[in-house]
Parts: structure tokens; C-alpha cells; sequence
């Protein structure tokens, strides 16, 4: 089991797609923060002006409500034509060297890509134009999806929900996945995901000052023994717990 942003790739795939859809015009702009529905602002912006627009957004909602609202902007879409988007804004992402595939995790599942999942609180859509990159189908995606009505995207989520953190481990059990064998995320939003893994879990810890960074390491640091022990600089943190092999690798 794979997480996708920040696990297999080094970026953000929801954003990268965000971006594309808004500034070609495809966001209901009621969606978006009243002083950005200009079409001279989104129909120019770049992504630095895109951030400005996520900002806003967070400091209207909050951080994990921006989450949601970064997929809620692809409602009132077709699924091919949000799929078909995603997979430019992946390809410019990869020519501007905006996103990269981490390469151990990403060859590791392409190596096991028939017993691979990728479960990801990003958008299904993206996900799945990521996956088939990696030659996965979409059928071993679980992420989170917006409710579908006549091929079009809707104001709502579909179950079970965002999928983050606990909702993870519902996706996979709806999946009929109870145990898997390996478990791959970066963040608190994978916990849960890799307390049901049997055998081995790795872990990715971002340095400190990207987003989300500095929450994790604390997040372990409080719930594992050898928390304190992990190093911070880059390599390998290798260890044995809850019947299982840990493995930290710190970027």
C-alpha cells in the first residue's frame, strides 16, 4: 500500500491539477475567494499566484478544509476531462521538474504492481493519471472521490469521505485489503494505514520545513519509543517494532 503525494512522488498532484483547471477557465468561480474571480487573474495566473488563492482559502476555512475545497474545485466536471487534465499538468510538472517520482518507492511498486495499491487523500482522477505512469490501473486506486452523477463531479464527497487517516484504512477494508503486507506514507494521515500492516512499513520524513514536515516527526517522536532516536539527517533509520520492520528515510 502506497500513499501518493510526498511518498511516491516528491509534490503535489492536487494542487499541479488545481492550477491547470483554474487558469484554463474550468473552476466555477463561486468556488472561488471573492477578490481571485477576475478571468484577466485566474486566466494569467501562475503558480505562485495559484498559492495566493490556497492561502486565502486557509485563512478563510482552515488547513485541512483547503484540502477538501482543492478537490471540491473539480465539481461540475467531467471525470475524462479532469483525468485528461491532470495528466498535463503531471506531464508539465515532470518537464519543469515541479514533481519527481521518489525513486525507491516508485521502482518498488512498479516491481509489485499487481499486488500495489495507491491510496491517497488526493482527488481519484489525479491519482489515477499518476498511476498509469506507474502502470498501474485504476481499479488499485483509493482515493478520495467526489459523488459522480452522469459522468459529472459533484459538490460532495462520495463514501467513505475524505480519505485520510482512519477513512484509509475504511477504503482499503471496503477493498476487502485487512492486512496488507507493506505500508508506504509520510504523514500522520497514513498512521492508521501502517498499524495494519503485517510485515513492513516505511516511512518518509520530509525535512522540517515543508508543509507538514515538522507536525510528523513530532507525531512520532510522541507515539513510538525510538521516536527520539530517528536521525534528521538524510539516509536510513532501520529498526524492529510491533512485530514488524520500520524503515525511516529521512530526505
Amino acid at each position: 500500500m502506497f500513499d501518493c503525494d510526498g511518498t511516491l512522488i516528491d509534490g503535489d498532484i492536487s494542487s499541479l491539477t488545481g492550477w491547470f483547471l483554474m487558469k484554463n477557465g474550468m473552476v466555477d468561480t463561486q468556488l472561488l475567494p471573492e477578490s481571485f474571480r477576475s478571468p484577466k487573474f485566474y486566466m494569467d495566473m501562475n503558480l505562485i499566484d495559484y498559492d495566493k488563492v490556497r492561502r486565502e482559502v486557509s485563512a478563510q476555512l482552515g488547513p485541512f478544509q483547503t484540502l477538501e475545497w482543492e478537490l471540491l474545485i473539480q465539481s461540475g466536471l467531467p471525470h475524462d476531462l479532469v483525468v485528461d487534465y491532470a495528466h498535463k499538468a503531471i506531464q508539465f510538472g515532470f518537464e519543469k521538474s515541479i514533481i519527481s517520482f521518489t525513486p525507491g518507492l516508485s521502482n518498488f511498486l512498479k516491481e509489485f504492481s499487481a499486488q500495489s495499491w495507491i491510496v491517497s487523500g488526493s482527488s481519484f482522477p489525479t491519482v489515477v493519471a499518476l498511476a498509469k505512469r506507474l502502470g498501474l490501473h485504476s481499479d488499485r486506486v483509493l482515493a478520495t472521490k467526489l459523488e459522480l452523477v452522469d459522468g459529472i463531479y459533484m459538490k460532495s464527497f462520495s463514501p467513505p469521505g475524505f480519505v485520510w487517516e482512519k477513512t484509509k484504512v475504511v477504503a482499503l477494508e471496503n477493498a476487502g485489503v485487512v492486512n496488507p503486507y507493506f505500508v508506504a506514507g509520510d504523514s500522520v494521515g497514513d498512521w492508521y494505514m501502517m498499524q495494519k500492516s503485517t510485515h513492513w512499513v516505511w516511512c518518509m520524513l520530509w525535512d522540517e520545513n515543508r508543509f507538514g514536515g515538522k507536525g510528523f516527526r513530532k507525531f512520532l517522536e510522541a507515539n513510538i519509543p525510538f521516536g527520539q532516536q530517528i536521525p534528521k539527517e538524510s539516509g536510513f533509520y532501520v529498526t524492529e517494532w510491533q512485530r514488524k520492520r520500520w524503515v525511516f528515510e529521512v530526505i
